[in-house]
């Protein structure tokens, strides 16, 4: 025990050696100021945060009872822990995850809490002034009273979470998305509600205590149904301004689909013309987020989007823009419109070679079973791995029901578990009774119904025979899933 505190000592003597040497040259001050660990459990913290360095760390725990000064936090994490009346002045807190804290009257200026996760934060009676939100992830929240002036909530997204007694009239809020919120005595921006995704259908479909600000003498909001008559005023403007997001946006609120996918295009075109391949995301999103608009109408607007751009030759400027922003388009409009859930399915094989008849039985079943139509995939894709022996992997987008379903006819099929067509219909039938069946009784789809059953009827011997198959060339699987639910794709 003794040599052990011995070395301790030694080497805690060779630190402060070194931070004395490295201080000398009196560069990077806040960086050798350890007075504040980066990883502290259960603590209260009465010093000031001044000019420190202190990105990546962790706080459990922990009260924070003295300012956050000129303070770079980035990348942190805060579990548990209470912000309680103090000041946040020009501090950096970006990239941050925050889980069940409380944030509560605490003057907050001129600091960055841009693209953090916030998941059950409670901010209560604080200032906001010159703040930054942007891209920052707000789940189950509460941000009850207080004021925010000059601060920056764009692109942010707000999921389940309350607003209580705000004035939200003097922010920057576009393209931030409202998803399930809900507000009392709230005061909603005029000139941004067009251009925040979900902002005009919960005005619209809301019984919440909610007004729009307005700046008339002694008149500082008016009512909900009266901003509604201000649409025609604002379409006009808007598509003389060529401001296609907000003017589809409007349209897409009032159930004019049609006349909002005509904007949509057009403002595609623009984008497209100007390279603005951000905006043109934007747009993309704006499109696949709302329920009206299919998914049919979402591969519509991809291929109009890959005929545009294909005709026109790109700069290098152009060209670096385009491959910052299309697989994000893509994804959005092509392979997950709807944010369905997304299905990674691996089959490790014993097959070594190429050259085994079994690979490519296997990989065509996939292909003919995934196919089926009453399963409504949205896309799917099959790729082999070599790794000695071959990989299998599928990635499959749908509903999370037919995805499980479909993990557990392929694992009874490969191991060798009689699986029969009325298994396969089974899955379909309770894939129709959840969606919808108003129409089943239709001839044409009860035709359709019919002859899709003999189809799968006829799966039976395809099973049959690729079961054999395996057996005969002693060939094994070993099946590993990942099922991700309502898979949500974040934009950069």
């Amino acid at each position: 025990m003794q040599t052990l505190q011995k070395k301790n000592s030694q080497i805690q003597n060779k630190f402060e050696t070194a931070v004395q040497h490295l201080q000398k040259y009196h560069q990077g001050n806040s960086l050798f100021d350890i007075r504040f660990p980066k990883y502290a459990v259960g603590q209260k913290f009465i010093t000031p945060f001044q000019q420190l360095r202190i990105q990546n760390s962790s706080f459990c725990d922990c009260t924070f009872l003295s300012s956050l000064i000129r303070t770079n936090m980035s990348g942190s994490k805060y579990e548990k822990c209470v912000f309680d009346t103090i000041d946040f002045e020009n501090s950096n807190l970006q990239f941050s995850n925050l889980n069940e804290c409380t944030i509560r009257s605490c003057n907050i200026s001129g600091s960055n809490f841009s693209n953090c996760f916030m998941d059950h934060i409670t901010f209560n009676q604080n200032t906001f002034i010159g703040s930054n939100f942007l891209k920052t992830q707000l789940n189950n929240c509460k941000i009850q009273g207080g004021e925010m002036i000059s601060s920056t909530l764009e692109f942010a997204e707000f999921r389940n979470t309350y607003f209580e007694n705000l004035r939200l009239a003097n922010l920057s809020m576009e393209y931030s998305e409202f998803n399930n919120v809900q507000m009392e005595n709230v005061v909603l921006p005029f000139a941004q509600l067009p251009f925040i995704f979900g902002g005009l259908d919960y005005i619209l479909l809301t019984n919440d205590n909610i007004s729009i600000s307005a700046n008339m003498k002694d008149i500082k909001s008016i009512s909900v149904d009266e901003y509604i008559q201000t649409f025609e005023d604002w379409k006009i403007f808007f598509y003389n301004r060529e401001l296609y997001f907000p003017l589809a946006n409007i349209l897409l609120a009032q159930n004019k689909k049609e006349e909002a996918l005509e904007a949509l295009l057009s403002g595609i075109l623009t984008m497209i013309n100007h390279s603005d391949y951000r905006m043109l995301k934007y747009l993309c999103k704006l499109a696949a987020s709302h329920n009206s608009v299919s998914k049919a109408e979402c591969r519509m607007l991809y291929t109009r989007i890959e005929e545009l751009i294909s005709s026109m030759p790109q700069t290098p400027v152009q060209q670096y823009n385009y491959a910052i922003h299309m697989n994000d388009i893509r994804n959005i409009l092509v392979e997950n419109p709807k944010s369905e859930s997304r299905l990674y399915l691996s089959l490790k094989t014993n097959i070594l070679t190429d050259e085994q008849p079994c690979l490519y039985h296997i990989v065509s079943f996939l292909e003919m079973f995934l196919d089926i139509p009453s399963f409504a995939l949205t896309t799917k894709t099959i790729s082999i791995r070599h790794n000695s022996p071959y990989e299998i992997i599928a990635v499959v987008v749908g509903a999370t029901y037919v995805l499980s379903k479909i993990v557990e006819s392929i694992t009874n099929i490969f191991h060798n578990v009689r699986v029969t067509g009325d298994d396969i219909i089974g899955i379909r039938n309770a894939q129709k009774n959840g969606a919808q069946n108003d129409d089943l009784d239709n001839q044409l789809k009860a035709a359709a119904l019919r002859k899709e059953n003999m189809e799968i009827k006829k799966l039976e011997l395809e099973i049959e025979q690729l079961q054999a198959d395996i057996a005969k060339n002693n060939v094994h699987t070993n099946i590993t899933h990942n099922i991700k639910e309502n898979e949500k794709i974040y934009l950069a």
